[in-house]
């Protein structure tokens, strides 16, 4: 009844409709600025004030990108405000700090400010960078309320703090110290479904373990991180969990545990110095699995991986072996890679003595793939493995690359070139059909002649001529 008293009042006849307008200031929302802010919206007039105070969502989607001082100082005036509109819908938030991208002398990267002015007299740019690890620690802390009771509205926590962002100063640069462990990552968050982390340092710590209880979690990304204190947290419900361009704190004894019944369906580990017990052996929802560089020996010893069936890795120079990189997997008495129906092999570097090396410790990785359906590899990896393809048709029966595909199709992918090409395994294929596909997916050199080619592909893996 007061609903309906007080909108006869607001509205005029030629005015939209409450829902309609909710929708549109929606948009406005996931596009506001500081710069144009929702509360733009109450000064319109009295039906569009009454229309927004009344959609408390549009005040819960929270996109938090600061620059300069004064920018940190309106949002911590803006916060409270935003929090009581909201009510009790869903916290959507996105932290960012940010000194490019918005047309605005408050986010520019060579802005001067006032408080630069003053104390860096001289100096192209301020040191508002330098205050932004406090902002966002205690902007974190608005956002929780008291005793974390808001963290249980969190849906979404997406963080980018520090790292990339540097300021020149004269000859040197100053960058933005972003250790990041407030109180609020340690509350409980029922409802959190995205978690993305950026530019953060995590202290390890004994006392605290943030990421504890969020049962409802989906998604976790996190790159460009140095990590410490990840140990306790709970990730089991998380569906996807990537993890790129980051590094350990030597302090840390974990990082974090997957239970068993983990519902992982993509795990991307792209770190050194991987710890043993950070990834449980058994994880049977594990669909698509990527190793960048590190001891992943560790990793996945002895892994059973039954629904696994894409496979990525990197091989680098000089930080890893195959063997040490795929080793356990090769070795499992589980057989992971009898399922991968898709590989994906990318090179960091390639020397003489690495490719010399891969001829040796591809072999016992391809023999492994009982239901390969496609490779995607540069170059230089697929001409090994045509090699062993055609070494094999010799004698197709005791072969055992051959045995698993026997009757089926295998696709080959240059990630060089976009080029790709078919082989299809039966007795009719002619050992000269292999060397086709060589030449439609390793392009070879224009002036040699097919007797040439021929030549070239069988010296290829030894002297590396295609």
């Amino acid at each position: 009844m007061e609903r309906t008293q007080n909108e006869t009042l607001a509205k005029e006849p030629s005015d939209l409709p409450f829902e309609l307008l909710g929708l549109i200031f929606a948009y406005y929302a996931h596009d506001e600025t500081l710069i144009h802010p929702l509360e733009t919206l109450l000064l319109v007039s009295r039906w569009w004030k009454f229309v927004a105070l009344g959609h408390h969502n549009i005040w819960g989607n929270l996109r938090i990108h600061f620059g300069h001082r004064p920018t940190q100082e309106a949002w911590l005036r803006l916060l409270p405000w935003r929090l009581g509109r909201s009510g009790t819908a869903p916290l959507s938030i996105e932290l960012r700090y940010a000194l490019d991208g918005l047309d605005h002398p408050y986010y520019e990267r060579t802005s001067t400010c006032a408080w630069a002015r003053q104390y860096f007299k001289g100096l192209d740019t301020c040191s508002c960078i330098e205050s932004a690890p406090k902002f966002a620690r205690d902007l974190l802390d608005i956002l929780a309320g008291p005793n974390g009771e808001e963290c249980k509205r969190w849906t979404k926590l997406h963080i980018t703090l520090g790292g990339e962002y540097r300021c020149e100063v004269g000859y040197g640069y100053r960058t933005a110290s972003s250790w990041l462990m407030p109180r609020p990552f340690t509350y409980p968050m029922p409802s959190l479904e995205s978690l993305y982390l950026s530019q953060l340092q995590i202290p390890h710590s004994n006392s605290v373990s943030p990421f504890s209880f969020t049962p409802s979690i989906h998604t976790v990304y996190i790159e460009h991180c140095t990590l410490g204190s990840l140990d306790g947290a709970d990730f089991s419900s998380a569906e996807s969990i990537i993890i790129r361009s980051s590094r350990i704190l030597r302090e840390a004894p974990n990082i974090f545990n997957f239970r068993q019944d983990s519902a992982i369906k993509v795990l991307d580990i792209d770190i050194p110095e991987l710890r043993s017990s950070m990834i449980s052996r058994a994880l049977p929802h594990l669909h698509t699995l990527r190793l960048g560089w590190g001891d992943t020996s560790q990793l996945v010893d002895n892994a059973e991986y039954p629904s696994l069936r894409n496979l990525e890795f990197i091989v680098s120079e000089p930080s890893n072996h195959l063997s040490q990189l795929l080793g356990p997997l090769v070795s499992s008495v589980h057989r992971p890679l009898s399922g991968i129906t898709n590989l994906t092999i990318s090179l960091d570097s390639l020397s003489q003595v690495l490719f010399n090396r891969l001829k040796d410790e591809l072999e016992p990785v391809l023999n492994e793939l009982e239901s390969i359906q496609r490779i995607v590899a540069p170059k230089e990896i697929l001409s090994i493995i045509l090699k062993h393809i055609h070494i094999g048709s010799e004698q197709p029966e005791v072969n055992r690359l051959w045995s698993n595909l026997s009757g089926r199709t295998l696709e080959l992918v240059s990630s060089t070139t976009g080029a790709r090409a078919q082989l299809t395994f039966d007795k009719q294929m002619h050992p000269e059909s292999i060397v086709a596909a060589a030449a439609t997916i390793i392009v070879p050199d224009p002036a040699l002649s097919w007797d040439e080619y021929v030549r070239a592909f069988h010296l290829s893996v030894r002297y590396m001529e295609i």
